[in-house]
């Protein structure tokens, strides 16, 4: 899981920990964020403009408020990757 690092958002950019987001999400995506304590409880960050394997930069300041350990998870638009061999 990717979470927030000690509830940092510095204006558009999230410090995050856990996992590399580049694995699961990739820029223009839409990303939100949920409390570990209740997965039910989903809030809107905005959409991905870049990202570093410990930061994710959004298009746009979020007001959203995001506590340490917060699960980073994409929206839209979900992508299935299929390998195949031969």
């Amino acid at each position: 899981q990717c979470k927030i690092n000690n509830g940092d958002l510095d204006g558009p950019t999230m410090t995050v920990d856990g996992r590399d987001p580049r694995l699961f999400i990739a820029p223009g995506d839409t990303v939100a964020v949920t409390t570990a304590a209740d997965a039910s409880v989903q809030q809107a960050m905005g959409v991905v403009e870049s990202m570093t394997s410990t930061t994710i930069v959004l298009t746009a300041v979020s007001s959203t408020e995001v506590t340490n350990n917060d699960i980073v998870f994409n929206v839209s638009p979900i992508r299935l990757l299929l390998t195949f061999e031969k």
